[in-house]
């Protein structure tokens, strides 16, 4: 009887980790989900402007994995915000 109790208590505790394990995973998607309900309004000439400024650093109006980082700048680095 007592290992019965040992055992239920030790299948409980594995639940309540399931259940913590399951909620932290979850947590990044639901805060996703809410930053994805707002709506942006962007400006796609100006975006694309800055965006080909900022990564074309070879001057051939293509952004390619073939465009050097510009040393001592964010120029190249493979990021861009909006």
């Amino acid at each position: 009887m007592i290992a019965d109790a040992s055992k239920m208590k030790a299948m409980a505790f594995a639940h309540r980790v399931r259940t913590l394990l399951l909620w932290l995973s979850l947590t990044p998607l639901i805060a996703w989900s809410q930053i994805a309900e707002k709506q942006v309004t962007v400006n796609v000439g100006t975006a694309l402007r800055q965006l080909l400024t900022d990564e074309d650093t070879d001057g051939d109006l293509k952004i390619t994995v073939d465009d050097p980082r510009v040393v001592g700048s964010e120029r190249g680095d493979k990021r861009f915000w909006l």
